[in-house]
């Protein structure tokens, strides 16, 4: 699998892997729009896309083992807020 679909007004600002969302590794490519997840080890999940428009808030900080940990609060199509 290569770069991931842009639309014609986005840029790629950065790609890092070992991006774990609920235990699970991603790649997270960071976009002028959006952040996209690619299951690069297994291509088991098809990529998820967050919007930047749709984060609410974030927290940096530590799990209990010290990895770092970014908490995201977007606002969902209900309007509703997550985590």
């Amino acid at each position: 699998m290569g770069d991931p679909e842009l639309h014609s007004d986005e840029k790629i600002l950065l790609t890092t892997q070992n991006v774990f969302v609920k235990s699970i590794p991603f790649e997270a490519v960071l976009t002028t729009k959006r952040i996209i997840l690619i299951d690069r080890k297994k291509n088991l999940i098809p990529p998820k896309d967050i919007l930047l428009a749709t984060i609410r808030d974030f927290e940096g900080g530590e799990n209990a083992i010290r990895d770092q940990v970014i908490t995201l609060s977007l606002i969902t199509s209900t309007g509703e807020t997550r985590q």
